[in-house]
């Protein structure tokens, strides 16, 4: 275990994505070495960003799908032909490469309103590419 890193196993709980990196990087032999804390919390930080912005782009997809009555229809129909009539049953990869209509859908979504521009990053000093400020 890491010298700096003091947990009890019993009392963490499961669901949470820091207790699975923690144990992945101190206890199993399958990384190279231990991850920092700084790259702990640097995939921490990535999966709340990325998180926001899915979410974000599930959220404009739906309301653009529910402007749009003829793109839900087409959409439902996908589904149904994609799933049958077992819509509770797991979803498998092949699945998901059948449903090329909701694919497009979001894509088309997230061209219309691209959620990463939302998320901003700014130099803490100036830069200069191919002699351009």
């Amino acid at each position: 275990m890491g010298k700096n890193r003091m947990f009890r196993v019993d009392k963490i709980p499961e669901n949470l994505l820091l207790t699975q990196l923690v144990p992945l990087s101190v206890l199993s032999g399958v990384l190279l070495r231990p991850m920092t804390n700084e790259e702990i919390s640097g995939i921490m930080l990535d999966s709340y960003l990325t998180t926001d912005t899915v979410a974000n782009t599930l959220c404009y997809a739906l309301y653009y799908i529910s402007h749009h009555p003829s793109v839900k229809k087409k959409l439902v129909e996908e589904i149904k032909t994609v799933f049958k009539d077992d819509l509770t049953r797991p979803i498998t990869l092949d699945d998901l490469n059948k449903l090329r209509y909701c694919e497009a859908v979001i894509k088309e979504s997230a061209r219309i309103r691209p959620t990463f521009s939302m998320i901003s990053r700014i130099t803490s000093q100036p830069e200069e590419v191919e002699g351009f400020k």
